[in-house]
């Protein structure tokens, strides 16, 4: 085998073994996340998959989910999946600010964006929720995915005890246009010497 075909091989297979589902946080072994706005759980967020199980209840006090990740410089969260809701409720909220905390839970104005989740079709069990958040007719919304930087999310369900869990995927920033076709014709350029 050539020595450039077996580095290409061993490159595909370190990017598919990064980008493989990993269970971040459970509640269930992990312990709870943060209850306090003001200081949410930080998660390491790799590239890839990365899955987070939580659950909350209203009583005896309600319990409200908040979590921060980095994501780091070359990448972007690209797409968040409702991977498992198990509520006697129809509906939860879910909210991002940009920063390493919920800045008022009784005032949302900073907060980037906010949708509820869980019986309306596109935000159920299964459904990307990204496309939620960016959504400005329903609170807040941003154009595009998110970049680097520190972002707190904050999962709240009311009336019920609910199980959940959601898939955050970070993939690389994909490189422009023009700097893939400078790429291109280099090796071009290259190739025919």
């Amino acid at each position: 085998m050539r020595p450039q075909t077996l580095a290409a091989i061993t490159a595909a297979a370190a990017f598919a073994a990064s980008t493989s589902a990993q269970v971040i946080w459970d509640e269930a072994i992990d312990g709870d996340l943060s209850s306090d706005h003001l200081n949410p759980t930080l998660l390491s967020f790799t590239p890839g998959s990365n899955l987070v199980f939580g659950d909350t209840s209203p009583n005896p006090n309600l319990d409200p989910d908040y979590f921060t990740m980095v994501i780091p410089t070359g990448y972007e969260l690209s797409s968040i999946i409702f991977e498992e809701y198990v509520s006697g409720d129809d509906q939860a909220f879910f909210a991002v600010e940009v920063g390493s905390q919920i800045t008022d839970p009784g005032s949302p104005a900073a907060l980037l964006s906010a949708t509820l989740i869980g019986a309306i079709p596109g935000t159920m069990q299964g459904d990307e929720l990204l496309d939620n958040l960016q959504n400005p007719d329903i609170f807040g919304g941003f154009s595009g995915n998110l970049g680097e930087g520190t972002y707190t999310f904050w999962y709240q369900e009311t009336a019920n005890a609910t199980d959940y869990g959601f898939n955050f995927v970070l993939t690389p920033i994909p490189a422009p246009a023009s700097a893939t076709l400078m790429l291109g014709g280099l090796l071009l350029a290259r190739r025919r010497r």
